[in-house]
């Protein structure tokens, strides 16, 4: 889901990712989840 709504939209802030996950349930830190969505970006500039 969130590799998707990257691809889609590259230029997606953390903060609206967030809210997303949040909308489908996520429940963990914003840490934890800001650190992924940065691993995830990087992996699709490579």
């Amino acid at each position: 889901m969130v590799r998707q709504w990257l691809h889609e939209e590259p230029d997606l802030s953390g903060a609206e990712i967030l809210r997303r996950v949040r909308v489908t349930g996520y429940r963990g830190g914003k840490s934890a989840f800001y650190e992924l969505v940065k691993r995830l970006r990087a992996g699709m500039s490579e």
